[in-house]
């Protein structure tokens, strides 16, 4: 699931039956592809964040694990897990309104008609953020949105002139981005 700061859903991806990994339904997402293509056509000014659970790519934004407290990179960590509560904020309220995603940890139907279920809670959802249908949990959210500044630059190549690649590239863009909002690493 893809949101904004509003708990809009952006994208939701219910075609995967079962226990499936975030990461197995990520590396097959359509979303992916997207960012990728995106990527590669230029656009460097827009990235998605994912816990730790994801790998870091050009245009996905993980956790650093065991950072320094007081640090630019124990910094960045924390506003990332601060904007990707937002994520987590969703499901609660989604939860919370349609209760048959909650009751017993699964929906009580076969795999196709779960995804559609779940589909059509989230366009259900999406209505009542356009229509400002608002209850407490809404009214609460709405209280503690966060809002992320996208930086417009991306490093591409090394000092000798090489090109980065998959994952060293995606760790110097990561280097990159801490160093202009939190200063030197």
């Amino acid at each position: 699931m893809i949101c904004d700061p509003d708990l809009k859903i952006l994208n939701v991806n219910a075609r995967y039956p079962g226990a499936r990994h975030d990461t197995y339904i990520w590396s097959n997402s359509p979303i992916r592809r997207i960012m990728e293509r995106r990527y590669n056509n230029g656009e460097r000014n827009t990235w998605l964040i994912g816990d730790d659970g994801y790998s870091l790519e050009p245009w996905l934004m993980t956790p650093l694990k065991h950072e320094i407290p007081n640090t630019p990179r124990f910094q960045y960590n924390e506003d990332l897990c601060s904007a990707r509560s937002c994520v987590e904020r969703l499901f609660g309220v989604w939860k919370s309104v349609f209760r048959c995603l909650s009751a017993q940890k699964r929906l009580m139907y076969e795999p196709g008609m779960a995804g559609k279920i779940i589909n059509a809670c989230a366009v259900l959802h999406n209505m009542r953020i356009a229509h400002r249908i608002q209850d407490e949990e809404l009214n609460e959210m709405h209280e503690n949105l966060y809002h992320v500044n996208r930086p417009n630059r991306a490093v591409e190549y090394d000092d000798r002139g090489y090109a980065y690649q998959g994952r060293a590239l995606a760790i110097r863009i990561q280097e990159s981005f801490i160093t202009r909002h939190y200063g030197r690493i």
